[in-house]
């Protein structure tokens, strides 16, 4: 089963095991994967599974979602060690990094 590591700015790092199921991103509770960071939208970001790959894809937020430094303008698909910047909080996809600095 697939994980991400999530990287937040001020606070320490925590995983969320991927299910196969949409997944939600925002500062909103609301959220499947709730991230408190002041430069993240209430609903900022969505992740799908479908023909068994992982696809990222950003909510019109204000600030936009990176894939790999790049801004993702349509659904991206995921390959393992991917990282996906929402805000100023780093995802990496399926790999647990050996640093955050």
């Amino acid at each position: 089963m697939a994980e991400l590591f999530i990287y937040p700015k001020k606070s320490g790092m925590f995983s969320f095991p991927l299910q196969k199921e949409k997944i939600s991103f925002g500062r909103s509770a609301e959220n499947v994967v709730s991230i408190s960071d002041p430069f993240c939208s209430g609903h900022h970001a969505y992740m799908d599974f479908s023909n068994d790959q992982y696809y990222i894809r950003d909510n019109n937020s204000k600030n936009g979602t990176f894939l790999n430094g790049k801004k993702v303008q349509s659904a991206g698909p995921l390959q393992k060690g991917d990282e996906i910047l929402i805000g100023s909080t780093r995802i990496i996809f399926d790999r647990e990094l050996e640093t955050n600095v």
